[in-house]
């Protein structure tokens, strides 16, 4: 049985120009995001993390895991649960940074900030 591959003339390789140019056209507006998952997962559309399961909470912190959409993976989301004040803020993201440096192992992508 005969391929398609077989039919090719292997010694013109010009042939597969055509496979490789983009084309002009305009393309539907839902097969043009089809072809961009990854751009499309970084629309504001939606919130970055979406909360799956509580872990533990005690002290200062409650501990969540959470889907991350734009890394497309989970995480450990840490939430300060008493941080009233600016210098508890502080203190909470202090904690966080120490803890990043610390273990970048367990955390290669640390990440912290105040959500409003």
């Amino acid at each position: 049985m005969q391929t398609p591959v077989d039919s090719w003339d292997k010694n013109h390789p010009e042939q597969f120009l055509d496979l490789y140019e983009s084309s002009t056209d305009e393309l539907p507006p839902e097969e043009e995001q089809s072809l961009l998952p990854i751009l499309n997962s970084l629309d504001a559309k939606h919130e970055r993390y979406e909360e799956l399961a509580f872990v533990a909470e005690g002290g200062e912190k409650r501990i969540t895991r959470v889907y991350d959409h734009r890394l497309n993976r989970q995480v450990i989301m840490a939430r300060a649960v008493d941080a009233k004040t600016k210098q508890d803020q502080e203190k909470f993201l202090r904690e966080a940074r120490l803890v990043a440096n610390l273990t970048p192992q367990y955390s290669p992508h640390p990440q912290y900030g105040i959500r409003s």
